[in-house]
This record gives structure tokens, C-alpha cells and sequence, in this order.
């Protein structure tokens, strides 16, 4: 059994998890970052002259779609299984499985012949006991047992970008195409179909490392993904989410919105200038502080522990500032309000969001003029995906999966990115 290496950069014996952060872009942010990556990264050196190369995979799951749900209902550790090539060449053909635990994940894998390849995809399945593999044999319990089969194709164009130091790598995303499983899979011609939920113009944004992302990476354009802590600190309390109609009539009905004010007022007075959050903070601290000093798997020193809780306590004190203010009406409680007039916002600019760690978090656009999203005509985001954070390769699960509002904005209120939901390219 094998570490998917190659054509992926990721080393044939280096069996650990890895963070995987997803967002989508507009053409217009893929051009800024691609320009900002190149001054510090390197290509890929598998790809073709263009710089990129294509990816065909068959997700496996079972008829009652156990690992679509566990993924949709966010179980923390969960599995799945695909086959993968590239460039449409059938000489590397790859069986992985992705495994998810909590915000981590990891990839193992194990090669496969185009014979092998198509006598599991015919369903001639006996000489998977005996293969060399202990994946292989693994899938073939896991299909006698879990009912797993071939469900879901999933093709895509990839521009990928490496750095040695925190083994990390950076992947554009787009054309990505799905269709429910068929014959054609190992064929010249693969019949599938635009993904649905994409919009023109997008690419998925696909971040994955080790213990660290490197400064200079950040500095290299992902500035964005830590950025922006004065719009999160005057996150307009009256502007309705886009994810639910529920908050829309909440504002609409003026008894029902003075309650809502009255309870952001409450928590505010009472439990942040009350000093109950401060209190909640030191018993929490005082429970676990020695629990992660001495932690010998721990991800982060507790130098950092320490930082983001701190950054963390600062960032609720100037929340409830902003909040307050946008109760007394001394800063505007809109969107709309905000980006007409932000001299009144609380400043954001010494806090640094990167501090308190980040979140894992997968959309492609049609080719055309230009390069990928068929150039900048459109500038849409997706319809907002803060990631439940599968951490698989950026846009694979073909459109099946759920998203939510989660853009992320810079300073002046304007979207810098956005974490995607899209799981699996």
C-alpha cells in the first residue's frame, strides 16, 4: 500500500494527516493569486506544457449513499473510496481512499493496472482477495459487505503549485464536470455534464499542508484568508443570511426584531461587559492549559495555544463594542449601511484572525477566452459554502453537497474568499 506520490508531490511513505482548506474564487481573484503564487512557488513538475492536467475519478458508495450522508450530516471520522487517472492516459491508474478525522485528513492509495481496473468496474471482483494491496482487499470487503459500487463520476481541470518547507500545495480547480456512474469511464469519450452548482467564472481554491502554513505563502496571496478582521468584527447584525428565510421575516416583524435586538443586547451587557465570558474563559483556561502543555501529539506549541486564546478574548471584547454600537445606531446595522459610511467601524487592524488557527475546510468554470471561467465576464461567488470541511481535493462530490453562507471579507467589506463546501476534487 501506497501514499498517493507523483503526480500529487506528496512523498511514497509519508502515511500522515494533512489540513486541507477549500475556497471559491472569482476569475478575477484566480489571476491576482496565480501571479502572487508563482513569484514563491513552483509548478508541479507532472503537468503538461499548459501547466495543468485533467482528473478523471469514480467515487464508490452504496445505494442508501452512506458516505454522501455522513458527509452531509458531518460525522467526524468517515471515509471513501474512488479510482483516478490523469491526462485521460490510463497508464497510472490509481485506487484511494480518503479518510476524514475531525479537521484532518488523509490519503491512501495503491496502483492499479487498466485490467485490474476494469474487471472491478465489471464487477469481476475475485483477484482483489489475493492482491498484493491491503487497500485493494480492503475495498473488496468493503464492497461484499457495505454494498459499496461505482455511483458517481467526476472530471476537472487542475494548476497545481508546491512549496518544500510545511509540504505544501496549492490547486486551482475549474471545468468541473459530473455524472452518475456508466461504462464509459476507461473510454475516449466520457459522457458527463457541467457541475450545476458552479457559477460562470469560478474555480475552487484548494490549500493543503502540514504542521504550518509558511509566512511567505501567506504573503504570497493567502493574506486574504487571514484577513479581514474588521469586517468579521462589524459583521452587520441587521443584514439577513442568505442561507435561511427565517432571519428575513425575523427583521421584518418589528415585535419579533426588538426581541432579537433586546437578546444581542443582553449578551453584550450582561455576559461580555458583565464579565461572565471572562469568567467562562479562565475556568476553561485553568481546566486545559496544563492538558496542552503536556500534550505530546499536539499540533501547535502552547506558545500558539496561548496566542489564539488571548487573540480570541480580544476579538469577543471588540465584538461586543461593535455590536453595541450597532444597537445605539452609532454604527451602521446593514451591509449596505456599512460600506456607505465605515469611519465609524470598530478598528480591526492590529488583530490578526491567522493567530486563533483556521478552519478545513472544497466549482469550476466552463474554459473559454482567457483561461479558466472563459474570462472576466462574470465575477459571482458561489452562493456561500462555509466549509463542514471534508478535506478532500477541492471540487469533487459533482454538485451533491449542501453549502452555507461563509464569505470572508477584507477589512473594507469588500469578499476576499470564501470556504467551499465542494469536497473531493
Amino acid at each position: 500500500m501506497e501514499v498517493r506520490g507523483a503526480i500529487t508531490g506528496q512523498a511514497a511513505n509519508s502515511l500522515h494527516y494533512r489540513h486541507e482548506l477549500k475556497y471559491t474564487i472569482t476569475y478575477w481573484q484566480y489571476l491576482q493569486l496565480r501571479s502572487r503564487f508563482r513569484q514563491v512557488m513552483k509548478m508541479d513538475p507532472h503537468t503538461r506544457a499548459d501547466g495543468t492536467y485533467s482528473i478523471r475519478s469514480i467515487y464508490f458508495d452504496n445505494l442508501q449513499d452512506k458516505a454522501l450522508r455522513e458527509k452531509v450530516n458531518g460525522v467526524a471520522k468517515r471515509e471513501k473510496f474512488r479510482i483516478r487517472y490523469y491526462n485521460d492516459s490510463f497508464e497510472r491508474i490509481t485506487l484511494e481512499k480518503k479518510i476524514k478525522d475531525n479537521n484532518l485528513c488523509m490519503k491512501v492509495s495503491a496502483r492499479l493496472s487498466e485490467e485490474e481496473c476494469r474487471m472491478l468496474l465489471a464487477g469481476d471482483l475475485g483477484w482483489m482477495k489475493t492482491h498484493a494491496s491491503s487497500l485493494v482487499q480492503e475495498l473488496y470487503g468493503k464492497i461484499k459487505y457495505q454494498q459499496l459500487k461505482p455511483r458517481m463520476l467526476v472530471s476537472y481541470t487542475r494548476e497545481p503549485y508546491i512549496y518544500t518547507a510545511g509540504n505544501v500545495r496549492i490547486t486551482f480547480d475549474w471545468n468541473v464536470r459530473t455524472t452518475m456512474y456508466h461504462g464509459t469511464f476507461l473510454e475516449e469519450k466520457v459522457y458527463d455534464v457541467e457541475n450545476g452548482q458552479q457559477c460562470p467564472g469560478e474555480l475552487i481554491l484548494e490549500v493543503k499542508y502540514d504542521a504550518f502554513l509558511p509566512r511567505v505563502i501567506l504573503g504570497g496571496g493567502m493574506d486574504g484568508l487571514s484577513s479581514g478582521a474588521t469586517s468579521m468584527i462589524n459583521d452587520a447584525i441587521d443584514t439577513p443570511f442568505s442561507i435561511t428565510d427565517f432571519f428575513d421575516v425575523l427583521l421584518e416583524n418589528e415585535e419579533y426584531l426588538a426581541k432579537y435586538h433586546e437578546y444581542l443586547n443582553e449578551l453584550v451587557e450582561k455576559y461580555v461587559n458583565g464579565g461572565e465570558f471572562q469568567k467562562t474563559y479562565e475556568r476553561i483556561r485553568s481546566q486545559i492549559d496544563d492538558l496542552v502543555s503536556d500534550d505530546p501529539t499536539a499540533f501547535y506549541s502552547y506558545e500558539e495555544y496561548d496566542a489564539a486564546a488571548q487573540m480570541l478574548l480580544e476579538v469577543v471584547s471588540l465584538r461586543a463594542e461593535s455590536v453595541s454600537g450597532q444597537l445605539d445606531e452609532t454604527i451602521p446595522s446593514t451591509d449596505d449601511g456599512q460600506q456607505e459610511d465605515s469611519s465609524s467601524l470598530i478598528d480591526g487592524s492590529d488583530i490578526d484572525l491567522s493567530v486563533m488557527g483556521t478552519m478545513s475546510g472544497g466549482g469550476g468554470a466552463g474554459e473559454g477566452a482567457g483561461g479558466p471561467g472563459g474570462g472576466p465576464g462574470e465575477n459571482q461567488m458561489f452562493p456561500g459554502n462555509q466549509q463542514n470541511e471534508n478535506g478532500n481535493e477541492a471540487s469533487e462530490n459533482g454538485g451533491q453537497n449542501s453549502t452555507e453562507e461563509g464569505n470572508i471579507k477584507d477589512s473594507d467589506g469588500n469578499e476576499v474568499l470564501q470556504k467551499s463546501d465542494l469536497d473531493g476534487v
